[in-house]
């Protein structure tokens, strides 16, 4: 008597977006070369307000794949949070991958991604680093990268927070946590969502990489990105119950780094900071006036 193969758990692939269409298409055809089972698995795009062509792409690959079904849900501009929330809100698979519209991953991404969970049902989500997948025309020191991103330490590891853009989630685990805060809306909300889990068990892994693109990116647009990204960081450590203080060094000292190394990096982290002293002048403005956000 043969011993039957253990069913695939469903998964539902949750893509953001907004306005980046070019990149969302490479990054779903790669989800769409999974080894994975396609009918044990399902893509949901989430369009958070754009105003370019990316119904059209979505709605092209919809009509090539009969599977996996792709489902594509557009909104008005409310935020990664929000987003996020709309794909959790629609997700039917017992596990969701998190991946962002300017990644790319291997065709046995999911089948890496999935088998720590199968082998330990204690662990609540596993996730790895991003790798950047070059083609950038905008230059950075030996040390620096624009796209790569990573967590502290070494090895494969438990850690206390994954990296939002490379994570996989069960998705019992927001019945118990609840879902990401709306109300912040550009950079965050995985760090305040990670510290309402604390005590939960997420694995890290160096091996589970996706390729994470910054080519796509001209410095004008990279520095407007950079910015918005910025303005919710006093917010975020609010609703920590840390406190934000803008400090002169955290803007002079990577502009300093950009002018000795021309690297694009320093910049990149002198306009966030730019961004955050912004919001946090904005929040101190509700403030006086007593008024929430």
């Amino acid at each position: 008597m043969t011993q039957e193969t253990p069913l695939q758990p469903f998964i539902t692939v949750i893509v953001i977006t907004r306005n980046r269409a070019e990149v969302l298409s490479d990054c779903l055809s790669s989800i769409l070369e999974q080894d994975y089972t396609k009918d044990r698995y399902e893509v949901v795009v989430v369009d958070d307000g754009s105003t370019d062509h990316t119904s059209l792409v979505v709605n092209s690959l919809q009509t090539k794949a009969a599977l996996p079904v792709i489902r594509y849900l557009p909104q008005p501009h409310r935020g990664t949070g929000a987003a996020r929330n709309t794909g959790v809100k629609n997700a039917r698979g017992e596990i969701v991958i998190f991946l962002d519209d300017d990644e790319l991953v291997t065709s046995d991404h999911m089948t890496r991604v999935v088998r720590p969970l199968m082998d330990d049902h204690n662990l609540d989500g596993v996730g790895g680093p991003c790798r950047d997948y070059g083609g950038s025309k905008l230059h950075t020191c030996a040390r620096c990268s624009l796209a790569a991103v990573d967590v502290p330490g070494m090895g494969k590891r438990f850690v206390p927070r994954l990296l939002s853009g490379n994570m996989a989630l069960r998705t019992s685990v927001f019945k118990r946590i609840g879902l990401f805060d709306e109300t912040i809306f550009g950079r965050g909300e995985d760090v305040e969502w990670f510290h309402r889990a604390s005590g939960m068990q997420f694995f890290f892994d160096p091996d589970l990489w996706v390729w994470h693109r910054r080519d796509n990116f001209n410095f004008i647009t990279l520095c407007r990105y950079t910015f918005e990204q910025g303005l919710s960081i006093p917010l975020a450590m609010k609703k920590l119950g840390r406190s934000y203080r803008p400090k002169a060094i955290r803007v002079i000292g990577p502009l300093a780094h950009a002018l000795r190394y021309r690297c694009v990096r320093g910049v990149v982290l002198a306009i966030r900071e730019l961004g955050a002293i912004s919001g946090y002048l904005d929040l101190s403005r509700l403030s006086r006036f007593n008024i929430s956000k």
